[in-house]
């Protein structure tokens, strides 16, 4: 029963992710970005281990770029760990560096 319990948690958590990226892109079209931000950063503190973490940490840095970059690159840096792969990482730093 233990593999079968693990897998309905991970199931749920993505579920639970999913609904805040969601949540967090339609504010992006509403242009509503400090409210996606505090979705966006729910889902980097609560659901690091879901399928969402690296579009929200590219995301979380995108909505700070527009603040100023090197707080958004030093924000990538800082969660550097969180990231699925090393290559995930370096094309999310890319994508704010080019941007």
């Amino acid at each position: 029963y233990y593999n079968e319990i693990i897998f309905m948690i991970e199931t749920l958590r993505n579920k639970l992710a999913k609904k805040d990226f969601d949540t967090a892109l339609l504010y992006l079209q509403l242009e509503r970005e400090p409210a996606a931000l505090v979705y966006f950063e729910t889902i980097v503190n609560d659901y690091y281990d879901t399928e969402y973490i690296d579009e929200s940490l590219l995301n979380v840095a995108l909505i700070k770029k527009k603040i100023d970059q090197s707080l958004a690159e030093s924000y990538l840096i800082n969660n550097k760990d969180y990231f699925t792969s090393d290559e995930k990482f370096e094309l999310a730093f890319n994508t704010i560096k080019n941007n």
